[in-house]
């Protein structure tokens, strides 16, 4: 293998990687769902008397 080909795959091949491993990172330690506090309702505004 030339010795240019070899540095464009390792050029092309490592920052792969660290995105790879980036993104398996990030799902499994995001929170899932509304965060702790989040208020929900049922989407209709009821006037107050």
């Amino acid at each position: 293998m030339k010795a240019s080909l070899k540095k464009i795959l390792i050029s092309v091949i490592v920052p792969a990687g660290f995105v790879a491993v980036g993104f398996l990172t990030w799902t499994f330690i995001r929170p899932i769902g509304p965060g702790e506090g989040f208020v929900s309702g049922n989407g209709r505004i009821e006037p107050l008397k």
